[in-house]
């Protein structure tokens, strides 16, 4: 039978958002989905620990070393682009993040619908984008957090004032962050943010231990510093990230860092505000 196998790439953010938009290409053209979802570097968690157990989790597979690289992996030098081989055979379509035809496809509902239906064999997605519309209310009720997330959640917020500002401060290995969403500019909203409300409470979430270490010298009692885990090849650290991720949509307000889906992914999960920073 044909469907859709959806190779969901990336961080959690980006998988999250791939997910929701599988699913929901899967609703509107009939077609089943399956979920591919493979632990790695970036991302060594599977989703029943972070997530209550739901529909999609079902249709999802956490395939061992071996099978995704002959199977699920991109072609490339590392498999001996052997993967060629399996997903010739069985796909009609591959289709994969930042090249056609997913450029095109992504801002052209109407046009991948009419693809998935017309094509005679399965389709292979392999992304880490929101690569197909959905709708918020769906992808809050998609993602709920494990009672362990959950409550760890509601310890931090406790804490929290009606003005409670966010701060997702990326670096690492983002180059267009670190480029973009310089520390002055970060610097200079939290000053008019006091400006403007002296009893501003900030929260910040960054993975960059320096300037956690800065920020508190400079702005003491008026910021809460994350100590939660950056480190994404643990699941204890995955586990972190998504805590921080609810932690921060629950802010009034959040200043993001530019070219980050996580920043970008905290108001799918609540009503927050989001202010990207970035030079001209």
């Amino acid at each position: 039978m044909k469907k859709i196998v959806l190779v969901a790439s990336g961080g959690l953010a980006n998988r999250m958002r791939a997910v929701a938009s599988g699913l929901t290409l899967s609703q509107d053209t009939g077609v089943p989905l399956s979920i591919i979802w493979y632990r790695d570097w970036g991302l060594n968690a599977s989703p029943e620990q972070l997530f209550r157990h739901a529909r999609w989790m079902e249709i999802t597979t956490v395939p061992d070393t071996l099978e995704y690289s002959l199977k699920w992996e991109l072609p490339r030098k590392k498999n001996l682009y052997i993967s060629t081989l399996y997903q010739c055979k069985n796909f009609s379509h591959v289709i994969v993040d930042d090249v056609e035809p997913m450029n095109s496809l992504r801002y052209n509902s109407a046009g991948f619908r009419q693809l998935v239906t017309d094509s005679p064999k399965s389709i292979y997605i392999y992304s880490g984008c929101p690569f197909y519309d959905f709708k918020t209310d769906f992808y809050r009720k998609l993602f709920i957090p494990t009672s362990e997330i959950e409550e760890r959640v509601e310890e931090i917020t406790s804490v929290f004032k009606k003005n409670t500002v966010g701060l997702h401060i990326r670096r690492t290995d983002n180059v267009m962050s670190r480029r973009y969403s310089p520390t002055s500019l970060f610097i200079d909203e939290i000053n008019k943010e006091l400006a403007l409300n002296p009893d501003t409470l900030f929260y910040l979430a960054s993975d960059d231990t320096e300037i956690k270490k800065e920020f508190k010298e400079k702005f003491g009692d008026h910021i809460i510093v994350s100590t939660l885990s950056s480190d994404r090849g643990s699941s204890q650290g995955i586990k972190d990230a998504f805590t921080e991720l609810l932690v921060l949509s629950r802010c009034r307000l959040l200043l993001g860092s530019w070219w980050s889906s996580y920043s970008m992914s905290a108001p799918l999960l609540g009503d927050v505000e989001l202010k990207q920073l970035k030079i001209e």
